[in-house]
């Protein structure tokens, strides 16, 4: 009986006896499902153009959700900087890769993972497009414990939310940065240093125009040693005021205009269902959150273990932040529990009316 080397992997894959497999009737009876693997054998093999020896040394990526594994082939080496470039892409994305990413490379792979896990993450856009990283709602994550053991790093990046974190990343895997994310970086420069004149009078930089009165101002008392004046104030500052009022706008662009990992705001977190605030320890419920958009106050027995007084909590979206206060907060008061939202009596400060006396008004 002459039977071929896919029909042999066919019939290990559908767990059916190989005198089966090779039976003409069996083929004409699933003859879509066959022609299906026998052409994802094909493509598997045009993508590594036959030669599987060119796998080694295996490249694994763990990141905080699992471990990625890419073969040494061109096909592979595609798909790594695939998804270097999908996390370029989404670097400050609030709910992207948050913890450390290390690149190790391993020659003892454990060869029967080798076609079902290795280069699994790349795939065809909707089944038909070109080849791309794809999360695939997290399934491509493993979470083998393959041990240290002849595994050698060779990358590591950190993936903190600032401007050197993120072009790090860029320059090593040289990785396109798209206007938003560059826009982005210019903000957190200001942010965290105050004034960088290239980075204010770079044409690239898209809310230059948001800070060139600023700059100008700062020149001038650098060359003149003078306090100067803003259109946005009525009085003089000093260089120190000059400098926080980049940082202070800076800032306000961040969270006003974009939604960045680590630098949201209040309002944005509490709109968002899967971001984790904790008081006391003590994620809000989702219930929670949204009445305190509503700028109401909830009520909780206990917030802080040492802090017994403390039981109300409101938003102070203004100031970006909450307050948690002894007292009962100005508003509607309601408490949560199992999800269900019970009202409590409400706040309401009367403005003090200072009584009319017989003597002359002015």
């Amino acid at each position: 009986m002459d039977i071929l080397l896919p029909d042999v992997l066919y019939a290990d894959s559908h767990h059916i006896p190989l005198e089966e497999c090779s039976k003409p009737e069996y083929r004409m009876e699933n003859t879509m499902e066959y022609l299906r693997y026998r052409a994802q054998l094909e493509e598997i093999y045009d993508n590594y153009q036959g030669r599987h020896e060119h796998n080694l040394p295996i490249v694994i990526v763990e990141t905080s959700r699992g471990q990625l594994y890419f073969s040494s082939s061109e096909f592979g080496r595609k798909a790594l900087q695939s998804f270097y470039q999908h996390l370029t892409d989404d670097y400050f994305s609030p709910h992207s890769e948050n913890g450390i990413v290390r690149e190790y490379h391993m020659r003892d792979f454990p060869l029967a993972m080798l076609n079902a896990d290795v280069d699994a993450s790349y795939q065809k856009e909707g089944g038909t497009g070109p080849y791309r990283f794809t999360e695939d709602k997290g399934r491509i994550y493993n979470h083998y414990d393959l041990g240290r053991e002849g595994q050698t790093l060779m990358r590591i990046f950190h993936m903190r939310p600032t401007a050197e974190d993120y072009q790090y990343l860029v320059h090593d895997r040289k990785c396109k940065s798209n206007s938003a994310n560059e826009a982005i970086c210019g903000l957190l420069k200001l942010k965290t240093h105050g004034y960088l004149r290239d980075t204010i009078l770079n044409s690239t930089f898209i809310h230059r125009k948001d800070f060139l009165e600023l700059s100008s101002a700062i020149n001038r008392y650098i060359n003149s040693g003078e306090r100067q004046k803003v259109s946005s104030s009525t009085e003089k500052k000093d260089l120190f005021d000059l400098l926080d009022e980049v940082q202070l706008k800076a800032d306000s662009i961040l969270k006003k205009r974009y939604d960045v990992r680590g630098h949201r705001s209040l309002e944005k977190r509490l709109e968002d269902s899967h971001e984790c605030i904790c008081i006391g320890g003590i994620s809000l419920e989702n219930e929670e959150k949204r009445l305190l958009l509503k700028q109401g106050s909830i009520y909780r027995e206990r917030i802080y273990q040492r802090r017994e007084d403390l039981h109300y909590v409101c938003a102070d979206l203004r100031r970006d932040k909450l307050r948690i206060s002894a007292m009962p907060l100005t508003g509607k008061i309601y408490k949560v529990e199992n999800g269900k939202v019970i009202p409590l009596h409400s706040i309401v400060r009367k403005k003090s009316v200072r009584p009319k006396g017989n003597g002359p008004q002015l």
